[in-house]
């Protein structure tokens, strides 16, 4: 048992201001609180621990006591702030390269294009999207290829993937643009095609430069 707040020595610095006023405003209140917190452990070692608390009360409404339970949760937290720093990374790189992704559901028809998807293909954030309106983006002598080998034959592709680089022709200013598309698809328990996902970059730059190179080693 514990006198006043001589529980506080177990949390770690850092949260005792946040454990002291949840404590503080479950008293004043008479409701359970729920938080999570790090406690300082006798070896030194510092986990983080989920802390539940109810109070019992008299037929009068007054708390009689207070009791509680306290679960380890540091694996969970350490997996949770491992996959958050992952996804800031990627949010991250995604902004800096401007890559663009889908997702598309063959089941449903459900389809998520990203923010920089769009912006690659110069659509707008809010437009409607599916097959035709990526294959109306892609340049007209490279349309019929990428018809047949990212649709009618998406069935017969790889699990592991297949890509492509071609040309675009903006919607929003008509600019032609290459682009490196990558994708790869998922099959379902019966061995059918169920879903794809996929990478789409803006490498015009890249192209111009290779060519940029050829003719002067030509030269």
């Amino acid at each position: 048992a514990y006198v006043g707040n001589d529980w506080l020595s177990l949390v770690h610095p850092d949260d005792r201001e946040k454990a002291l006023a949840a404590w503080a405003d479950a008293v004043r209140t008479g409701v359970g609180f729920d938080i999570s917190e790090r406690k300082l452990m006798q070896d030194g070692s510092v986990r983080w621990v989920q802390v539940r608390a109810v109070p019992l009360k008299n037929e009068d409404g007054s708390v009689r006591e207070w009791v509680g339970a306290s679960v380890d949760i540091h694996d969970q937290k350490v997996a949770e702030d491992a996959l958050r720093s992952s996804s800031e990374r990627l949010r991250l790189a995604v902004e800096v390269t401007g890559l663009g992704n889908w997702d598309a559901d063959l089941r449903t028809g459900e389809r998520y294009w990203s923010r920089e998807m769009r912006a690659i293909l110069g659509l707008t954030q809010d437009e409607p999207v599916g097959q035709q309106t990526f294959l109306d983006r892609v340049h007209p002598d490279d349309r019929a290829w990428i018809a047949d080998h990212f649709y009618e034959r998406i069935g017969d592709a790889p699990a592991e993937g297949y890509n492509a680089e071609f040309r675009i022709v903006r919607a929003n200013d008509g600019a032609e643009r290459w682009v490196a598309m990558f994708g790869k698809r998922f099959l379902g328990p019966d061995g059918r095609p169920v879903r794809t996902v996929g990478t789409i970059l803006d490498i015009t730059e890249r192209r111009q430069h290779a060519i940029e190179l050829q003719a002067a080693k030509e030269a």
